[in-house]
Order: structure tokens, then C-alpha cells, then sequence
């Protein structure tokens, strides 16, 4: 995918919590996290300011944090459009594992983009916010103790084959020893047909593999995340 294809849709730190199955009192002070695709996703300057280890990794960071917020505000109606054209096919619901409507969840998108564009200068001259992607990080191997994958990874299956989700995943675990993938829904809201192929691979690796049920839903039945550990044992 070119940085013209990305599209800056960020979450915030309580949405990582839920979809990643993270904990703030024993994750967040032993841990270091790297987050892929990231984005202008909010994990980052949330738990950096409660104490935690977080580097988020993206080709968009490639931007000034004012190109960032442009992009946003020049794409944010045309996801709107499309979440109200297409109502069925998210789970709308009662907060907060859900959104009620597509009002409330521009205005946690609207959040997340101004938590990230107040922490993106400093983050970045700290190191925090590193440009770059998948196939190659720019990252020594076991730079982080846990990889998250949002919103990348499976759901842009059409755009990124087979072979590029294997090479993905060992790269992955190049630089830390475990990977956490969320959704394993395609933009269609199918189930990737990529998953069987990460699922062989790792099992052929000797990898621990496994899908866990998350308390966080936005595509219909987009509420399991896929954890990868080269500790095995999965």
C-alpha cells in the first residue's frame, strides 16, 4: 500500500484496551509496546502520559502533524457517508464496548485525532512516533516486548495477499516476541481468508497461535483479535 492509500483513522487508548485485551495496572508498567499502523491513534500519547513504554510506527508519520489533521479532516466525511450508507453491517450498541450511532463514534474518531496531534511533535523528536511500515521496520529485533496490529493486518486483505501477511507476521516477530492482530475481518466484513494462511504458517513455525473473543465491536462479529507468540505454546 502507498501513503496516498492510507487513510488516518485513529482509536483511542480505551479502544486498544478492549480490542488488544490490555490491562493498565499490569500491562501498562511492565510492558513495551510497539504499535503498527498505528496512525493518528491515541494509545500512544494516553499511556505515555500514564507511565507507559509505547512506539508507534507508521508510513504516515511521514507527515507534518498539521498534514495529518488536513488528511483527516479531508477524509473524515467520506467514512461518514459510508458508515450511514451501510448501517447493517456495523454493530451499533450501547457504550462502551459499541457505539449507539455514527455520531458518537466521529466524535471518539474527533478524540483520538486531537489527543494524537497534541503529542505527535514532541512524540516523534522522542522517538516515539518512528516512520515507516511492514514488510521491513526500522527497528532493532525484541525492540518491544508486545507488537499490536490495528485495523492493517487482515482487513485490508484485497490490498495486502497471503504471502505479504506471512512475511508481515515474521517481521513482526523479529522485534518482539509476541503480536496481537485486530480485526480478522476484511473491510467487507468477511473473515479474512488470509487467517488460515498466518494460522498454518505459525503453526508450521512452531509458534503459539490463538484467537481470543474481545469486549470490543465495531464491523458485526468484528470482535476477536489473533495472538501470535514465537514463545510457542499457543
Amino acid at each position: 500500500m502507498e501513503l496516498s492509500d492510507v487513510i488516518p483513522w485513529g482509536r483511542t487508548a480505551d479502544e486498544y484496551e478492549r480490542m488488544f485485551l490490555l490491562s493498565r495496572t499490569d500491562d501498562l508498567p511492565t510492558h513495551r509496546f510497539l504499535g503498527v499502523a498505528d496512525g493518528p491513534a491515541s494509545f500512544n500519547a494516553e499511556w505515555t502520559a500514564a507511565g507507559g513504554r509505547v512506539t508507534s510506527v507508521d508510513p504516515l508519520y511521514a507527515l507534518p502533524g498539521a498534514g495529518i489533521v488536513a488528511r483527516y479532516a479531508a477524509v473524515r466525511g467520506q467514512v461518514a457517508a459510508a458508515l450511514t450508507a451501510n448501517p447493517g453491517a456495523y454493530a451499533w450498541g450501547p457504550a462502551p464496548a459499541r457505539f449507539p450511532n455514527v455520531p458518537a463514534l466521529l466524535r471518539r474518531r474527533d478524540t483520538a485525532m486531537a489527543a494524537f496531534a497534541a503529542d505527535f511533535d514532541a512524540g516523534r523528536a522522542a522517538g516515539r512516533y518512528v516512520t515507516g511500515g511492514l514488510p521491513a521496520l526500522p527497528l532493532p529485533a525484541d525492540a518491544a516486548d508486545v507488537a499490536l496490529v490495528s485495523h492493517y493486518l487482515f482487513l485490508y486483505s484485497r490490498q495486502v495477499d497471503g504471502p505479504a501477511h506471512v512475511a508481515a507476521v515474521e517481521e513482526l516477530l523479529r522485534v518482539a516476541p509476541e503480536v496481537r492482530i485486530f480485526p480478522l475481518l476484511t473491510l467487507a466484513g468477511e473473515v479474512s481468508p488470509h487467517v488460515d494462511t498466518v494460522v498454518g504458517h505459525a503453526r508450521r513455525r512452531g509458534w503459539g497461535v490463538s484467537v481470543k473473543q474481545v469486549d470490543y465491536e465495531v464491523q458485526r462479529d468484528g470482535n476477536q483479535m489473533m495472538v501470535i507468540s514465537r514463545r510457542g505454546g499457543g
